[in-house]
């Protein structure tokens, strides 16, 4: 008898050697190439909600970069964030 062998899919890990702005581009990337497609039915999380984090996580980033204090706790739970994305 003739077993056929499943490759295993593997996704892609190492995301906190990511740059935020890669993190956000693969984020969209992975938003927008599920957005209609049906695929995706059942999600963990909503795909609006899905993209209101990418864009609060791009705002948080922006808001870094001019070197604001005041988001210096939002910059921690950005951080977390990718805690969330990364198994």
């Amino acid at each position: 008898m003739n077993v056929m062998k499943v490759k295993e899919i593997k996704a892609l890990e190492g995301y906190t050697r990511m740059t935020d702005a890669d993190i956000v581009a693969r984020a969209t990337a992975a938003q927008t190439g599920m957005t209609g497609n049906s695929n995706f039915q059942n999600l963990p999380v909503g795909l609006a909600t899905f993209k209101t984090d990418i864009e609060s996580f791009s705002a948080l980033i922006s808001e870094a970069l001019d070197g604001s204090k005041k988001n210096h706790c939002s910059e921690e739970q950005a951080a977390a964030g990718r805690k969330f994305v990364e198994p």
